[in-house]
């Protein structure tokens, strides 16, 4: 489920940022690496239960550690490393969809896995909701998007996933405040 959960603070600590210029102007706080995993590990009570937001920002660090790509995702728009595409759906056009007898999925991009929607009650476990754009019939080899883009695309997306990260943390720690009023 959490793929950093055994990632060390020094470990932590090696990975160089090279954006934080970008990163402190879009908002106004430098990442830190090191206080991200503490509130992933937080959320999660120890990495033991599963938490959207936290499996997101675990799927966005694991990625800036392993200086990998992490799935492609788009306002309205995900794609996996193996190819699958969902388009995005908010939990209210899910909900219709479903109440429509219609497949919805709940996404995890830390696992890059797709889970189908089978009761009410699983819209309140996931925040991310899409429906497969096409279905292949054979996937030879994961790929990693990465490998095509060119020097500068994949610098830009190396600054999207660390900026993203920042704006996921900043969002754990107000829920974290909010839950402590």
């Amino acid at each position: 489920m959490y793929k950093t959960k055994k990632l060390t603070h020094k470990e932590l600590r090696n990975v160089t940022l090279h954006n934080q210029d970008y990163i402190r102007q879009y908002t106004q706080g430098e990442l830190d690496l090191v206080a991200v995993h503490e509130l992933i590990k937080q959320r999660s009570k120890d990495f033991t239960i599963p938490n959207a937001k936290a499996e997101r920002a675990d799927a966005y660090l694991w990625a800036i550690y392993k200086g990998e790509a992490s799935p492609i995702e788009t306002e309205n728009r995900i794609v996996f490393s193996d190819g699958f595409s969902f388009t995005v759906l908010s939990k209210k056009e899910a909900k219709k969809r479903f109440k429509k007898k219609e497949q919805v999925f709940a996404l995890n991009t830390t696992e890059e896995t797709e889970h189908l929607i089978t009761q009410q009650e699983d819209f309140e476990q996931w925040e991310l909701f899409g429906i497969p754009d096409a279905i292949k019939k054979e996937v030879k080899k994961k790929r990693d998007p990465s490998r095509n883009l060119s020097k500068e695309a994949l610098q830009i997306k190396r600054k999207k996933q660390e900026s993203r990260l920042r704006l996921i943390k900043i969002e754990l720690a107000l829920k974290k405040q909010k839950i402590s009023a």
